[in-house]
């Protein structure tokens, strides 16, 4: 599945860029990953893999059922919150994986903070992972 809706503009900036989305950005589902969420923390747009800097999210792979849920929700969250309008991405280089490492805001609101906010999400790297405690 591709994301085709609301992509109005384009502007780079050093390492900073601006896109125009409309609607929730789509889950990952197999296949082509081009402008899609892989869960809470990662993301595609435009054929590039993104991992938000700064915090670290359930795995939908989880060692708990809390933890899978949880996952769900935070994949969830960043959709919606991807699709709310002007996002501002801000890179810091790449991860081990190779993932390029990005701050991102949409309308003005951080997309890690506001996973943090919801408690879906944990400090990275010192946070601790609180999904499957109990």
């Amino acid at each position: 599945m591709k994301y085709h809706a609301g992509t109005v503009s384009f502007l780079a900036i050093t390492a900073v860029a601006v896109w125009f989305f409309t609607g929730p950005m789509p889950i990952c589902s197999f296949g082509s990953r081009y402008s899609c969420v892989v869960d809470g923390d990662t993301f595609w747009l435009e054929g590039t893999k993104y991992r938000l800097k700064g915090v670290d999210t359930p795995e939908m792979k989880g060692k708990c059922s809390n933890e899978r849920r949880l996952a769900e929700r935070a994949s969830e969250a960043l959709s919606a919150h991807l699709g709310q309008g002007e996002l501002k991405l801000q890179t810091f280089g790449e991860d081990r994986f190779g993932r390029t490492l990005v701050k991102i805001s949409s309308d003005g609101q951080d997309a890690g903070q506001m996973l943090l906010d919801k408690k879906l999400a944990r400090q990275w790297p010192d946070g601790q992972k609180f999904w499957c405690d109990n």
